[in-house]
């Protein structure tokens, strides 16, 4: 999704959700994004997401490590040697 590229690649997230219904994803209850949920919060939130996330970027490198293990480019390496392990080869 385009949230979750934002947050492996150090961005803000913002979600905007008015409809009343809860979220679809997990990210600002994570504390990796921040929730608009009306339109008359939307500005003041923006504004203070571009001035300052801090408080997400705390929670980023918990929540990549936690869904996405790491961002090193080797996860298909990793699934084929799991794979391997799993079908009885290369021990």
């Amino acid at each position: 999704t385009t949230a979750m590229t934002a947050v492996v690649a150090q961005k803000p997230v913002l979600i905007m959700n008015f409809d009343e219904k809860p979220d679809e994803t997990d990210y600002v209850k994570n504390g990796i994004a921040l929730g608009v949920y009306n339109r008359e919060n939307l500005q003041a939130t923006l504004i203070r997401l571009l001035q300052d996330d801090s408080e997400l970027a705390v929670n980023r490198a918990k929540y990549i490590n936690h869904y996405l293990y790491r961002i090193d480019g080797k996860a298909s390496i990793r699934i084929a040697e799991e794979m391997i392990r799993l079908l009885g080869g290369g021990e």
